[in-house]
């Protein structure tokens, strides 16, 4: 049988180690953490250019009366042109480029770099788009989203994301939505040609859209 001293150091030597072990199984668990979040598996994929040569292909569609088939690659081009053209962006909005992959299963990845704090993050979306006539809005409910190789529950992430997010789309939930009402309007010596959506959807990992044509004065 120990003596009561050396019982009391025994106990305090437990206690110890306890608290040592719990801090280095937290320390262990915050460097996972940082590894998963730092850890970006698409680091490197190179963004579309900005281009809209995707709406000459909308347009004589349009004109045509027919549907549009779109790759990933022209809508990320598509994308691009839109958020770098967004004058009533936020200042240092975090989105300045996209990427979007296409799946079998109609849902689309949306890959973002993220700029936070002085490093990149990338932030992984899965969406699956559609599009509401009644209102006019592209829409794409976000099923999941990671942070480098994290996964991050989706309200959590929607509401840090709802800040930097370019003019042109709108938080409501866990949904964006995007007006397609003014996104296709030329106005020219009087007169207005605008494009009005009445289709999207996700088919054989092609983006199909379909547009009406609607001419009018302006002024």
């Amino acid at each position: 049988m120990q003596p009561k001293h050396m019982r009391g150091k025994s106990t305090g030597s437990r206690v110890l180690t306890g608290v040592l072990s719990v801090l280095v199984v937290l320390l262990g668990a915050l460097c996972i953490l940082s590894w998963m979040i730092l850890n970006d598996p698409n680091a490197g994929t190179s963004m579309p250019q900005p281009s809209d040569a995707a709406v000459s292909k909308v347009i004589s569609a349009s004109v045509a009366g027919k549907e549009v088939s779109l790759t990933p690659e022209e809508v990320s081009g598509w994308l691009n042109f839109l958020i770098q053209k967004d004058k009533n962006a936020p200042s240092g909005s975090e989105f300045t480029a996209v990427s979007v992959t296409a799946g079998e299963d109609g849902t689309a990845d949306v890959y973002a770099p993220v700029r936070y704090g002085g490093k990149t993050f990338g932030v992984l979306m899965n969406v699956s788009p559609s599009f509401d006539q009644a209102s006019e809005q592209m829409k794409f409910a976000v099923n999941s989203v990671r942070v480098g190789r994290l996964p991050v529950p989706v309200g959590f992430a929607m509401d840090y994301l709802e800040k930097g997010l370019p003019s042109l789309l709108a938080r409501k939930d866990n949904t964006l939505a995007c007006n397609t009402a003014s996104l296709f309007r030329v106005d020219y010596s009087g007169a207005s040609a605008q494009l009005r959506m009445t289709q999207m959807k996700l088919l054989n990992q092609l983006f199909v859209l379909q547009f009406r044509i609607q001419l009018g004065l302006t002024g």
